[in-house]
């Protein structure tokens, strides 16, 4: 099967012209006579126009392409060849992903899109884990007490979490002055004296659940409180790592407006306490 050749620019014009003509020459004694519109050679004239336009107009490259093929049988342009490839390969490999993606856990899944984790040890008493975008502010450890404190949120003044613990001589949590056997009046005493917004500054808060978790082979109490400024993620555990006990305390603040967000991401720092064995 023969392809129709594509008629140039010049020959579509001369064709126009000629045709014009011929109209003129059949019909001046009747142009010349009729005093009727004549609305039929503007029709010819948009005709004539029209098909010159859609003829010497360039083709989609796609059509182009194949009209040639099924005519000349000539293979596509490389550019065409290119694009037909990459859309080839992303189908196979979004098809090859999401038949991997099927057989792993939803929990793996999920945890590609989760922040990252770093673990921190404080000296040889506890591993902590948070997430790998807070900015650690404060490193003071030493092998008798410690400290590490975090910026969470950068963008919030309110957000600084610490990690802390000191060698002590108690053997339970029920011990220490400040906590006693009750957490329920632990939680009321410490609720009365914050850390407030400003630096040195105290605030008395609101208390959310104060709860004692037993069968960790460790004594610890966790607290959550709450003020009109921040609320506030507080456990203390006591741990004892060879022959030395240490009491040691987690706090994590935010403002009261983001708690909501970020409580999750808290709880599971706490759940990541782990105390080290000698």
């Amino acid at each position: 099967v023969l392809c129709p050749s594509k008629p140039s620019a010049h020959v579509l014009r001369m064709e126009a012209f000629q045709l014009h003509a011929l109209h003129r020459s059949r019909g001046s004694s009747m142009w010349a006579c009729s005093q009727r519109p004549r609305r039929w050679r503007t029709a010819a004239y948009c005709a004539v126009s029209a098909a010159m336009f859609l003829l010497t107009s360039p083709r989609p490259e796609a059509a182009s392409v194949s009209h040639g093929a099924a005519c000349s049988h000539q293979r596509p342009s490389p550019p065409v060849q290119e694009a037909v490839r990459s859309r080839r390969d992303a189908t196979l490999a979004a098809g090859l992903l999401t038949s991997q993606l099927g057989s792993f856990p939803a929990e793996a899944i999920f945890g590609l899109f989760e922040n990252q984790m770093v673990t921190y040890s404080l000296s040889t008493v506890y591993n902590i884990t948070v997430p790998e975008d807070y900015q650690l502010v404060q490193r003071k450890v030493s092998e008798q007490q410690g400290v590490l404190v975090w910026r969470g949120d950068r963008t919030q003044y309110l957000d600084l979490h610490s990690a802390e613990f000191k060698a002590v001589n108690y053997t339970s949590l029920a011990e220490v002055e400040v906590l006693g056997p009750n957490v329920t009046a632990a939680a009321e005493r410490l609720a009365q004296k914050r850390p407030g917004v400003q630096k040195n500054t105290w605030l008395e808060a609101r208390v959310v659940e104060a709860k004692s978790t037993p069968g960790r082979g460790y004594d610890l109490y966790e607290f959550e409180f709450e003020s009109i400024y921040q609320h506030e993620l507080l456990s203390y555990a006591l741990v004892r790592i060879g022959q030395q006990n240490y009491l040691c305390s987690l706090c994590f603040r935010t403002s009261s407006a983001l708690w909501g967000d970020k409580q999750e991401v808290f709880h599971k720092i706490v759940d990541s306490f782990l105390p080290l064995k000698k």
